[in-house]
């Protein structure tokens, strides 16, 4: 039984059950066509909960290694630079160590100058 309702931003002209108007899973109205919602993500997924739409990626904007919406870990820490700390976050990852040869040089850093110069030789 059809009963003329007035049209709002969650209903269409013609006033249905929930289920009979999202059917398809595609925010409109199966029977006017009338666009009943918008794409939304209340579980964090990254996709629309009613049509499975993907809305956005993974993202990782206050270096914590893990996505600001969902919390998935994106990377893991990582000392590239060679400066005991990890180069997104910042956390302390190591110290200083003289093992090698006791010259009161970090090793790490011996190691970093050796490749510097190795680099720098083989460009000129």
């Amino acid at each position: 039984m059809r009963t003329k309702t007035r049209i709002t931003s969650a209903t269409c002209a013609v006033k249905l059950s929930a289920s009979a108007r999202t059917t398809t899973k595609d925010h409109k109205c199966d029977l006017c066509g009338k666009t009943l919602s918008e794409c939304a993500d209340e579980n964090k997924d990254h996709k629309c909960d009613l049509c499975g739409k993907t809305l956005s990626e993974c993202a990782d904007n206050n270096k914590d290694h893990k996505c600001d919406l969902c919390g998935k870990t994106l990377s893991e820490c990582a000392d590239n630079n060679k400066d005991h700390k990890c180069d997104l976050c910042g956390k302390t990852l190591s110290e200083c160590a003289d093992n090698n040869n006791k010259d009161h040089k970090c090793d790490l850093w011996q190691d970093v100058e050796r490749m510097r110069g190795r680099q720098q030789r083989s460009q000129v």
